[in-house]
């Protein structure tokens, strides 16, 4: 039998913490296959990583989610996915939204799943790594190379005047 925490309840959040109860699926019928995930590369600091997975399940698939946190953390987060067909007969896909510190940023991910008998089914635990690379900023503003163009340019104008002078003498 597996327990999940969902968390506080809203009423009284110092004295009770809900616990759902799930039995799980009848001889593990359930199968998690084929983990991938799309937009894991960012410039900027805040992403939706995309994750997908197919589930098969001799009972059916009910409904599926998952789980995820950071690797050096404890909390995990829930975030439900939808049936896609479009990438798959049996592909679950989901994404949420993660704030990401420079560079490898990297995630523990796991799905569960619903048969149509309601028994839960929890698979392994998988890697989420995500990218944050910001553009390189803007080079700082020296003012002494507008300055020596402007005087360039007075000292060329100068000598043609100059010039232009001295033809006009002679």
């Amino acid at each position: 039998m597996s327990i999940i925490s969902m968390g506080p309840v809203a009423n009284n959040p110092m004295d009770a913490t809900q616990h759902t109860i799930y039995s799980l699926s009848q001889e593990n019928q359930t199968e998690f296959l084929h983990y991938r995930t799309d937009r894991t590369v960012s410039p900027y600091p805040a992403i939706s990583p995309e994750v997908m997975i197919d589930v098969v399940d001799q009972d059916g698939v009910g409904m599926v989610w998952f789980s995820y946190k950071r690797s050096n953390e404890s909390q995990w987060n829930n975030q439900s996915m939808q049936k896609w067909p479009a990438l798959g007969e049996n592909t679950f896909y989901g994404s949420s939204r993660v704030t990401l510190s420079k560079y490898t940023n990297i995630f523990d991910i796991k799905f569960f799943a619903n048969d149509s008998l309601g028994h839960v089914a929890e698979s392994e635990v998988y890697e989420l790594l995500v990218y944050y690379n910001p553009p390189d900023p803007p080079p700082e503003f020296d003012p002494f190379l507008p300055l020596m163009a402007v005087t360039i340019s007075i000292i060329a104008v100068s000598a043609i005047l100059i010039s232009l002078i001295r033809r006009r003498r002679l």
